[in-house]
């Protein structure tokens, strides 16, 4: 049953998705399930009672054994079609660079004369955009998206190698935003269609 549930979630060309909780939902986080917003319900299931505010979970009626009506707390992991996928993966993005594109036009606001942003800074700000992205609940990611957080890494990386003895800098300071977007990048979860041969995963 493992094996085959593990499939299901790399098989994701495939358009296996599953509505499930408890123990079925810890399987799949572990497993790197991508995880559908319940704001995209409609288009994967009909009837609900009611949304979480954690921005996945969501109830529905069921009638248990006794005949009683309970509510069900669910999530939902994968994607029913490619029309599904490109949506999710899309809004994730507009989201993702609403917040990097808002980095200059703030600055710009803020300062009188506009002071220049420093490349160091921009790309510190962007890492926080996915840390503030993550503690928001959201950790799945396009190959685009992701590239912009590993290009900022690096930059930040080479940036402190050619200053680390400048006493006139703060290092720490963007040492402390390599090692966030190092965390960031190998704890999440990247949007893809895979759509291998099941004798590949054997």
């Amino acid at each position: 049953m493992s094996h085959i549930l593990k499939e299901d979630i790399n098989l994701d060309g495939n358009f296996y998705w599953t509505e499930c909780s408890d123990a079925l939902e810890r399987f799949y986080e572990k497993n790197g399930g991508v995880k559908i917003p319940n704001n995209y319900l409609e288009r994967f299931i009909g009837k609900y009672k009611s949304l979480s505010d954690d921005g996945y979970h969501f109830s529905i009626e069921v009638l248990d054994a006794d005949g009683e009506i309970e509510d069900v707390k669910k999530i939902i992991f994968g994607f029913n079609s490619k029309e599904a996928f490109e949506h999710i993966k899309n809004k994730n993005d507009e989201r993702i660079m609403k917040y990097i594109n808002r980095i200059i036009n703030k600055t710009i606001q803020e300062s009188v004369c506009v002071k220049k942003l420093s490349k160091e800074d921009y790309y510190t700000k962007v890492v926080y955009v996915f840390y503030e992205d993550r503690v928001d609940g959201f950790k799945d990611y396009s190959n685009e998206t992701m590239n912009i957080l590993n290009d900022a890494v690096e930059y930040l990386k080479k940036f402190v190698e050619l200053n680390k003895n400048n006493k006139d800098i703060d290092i720490e300071k963007y040492t402390t935003a390599i090692w966030n977007g190092e965390d960031l990048i190998a704890t999440a979860i990247i949007m893809n269609i895979h759509n291998y041969k099941k004798d590949n995963l054997i």
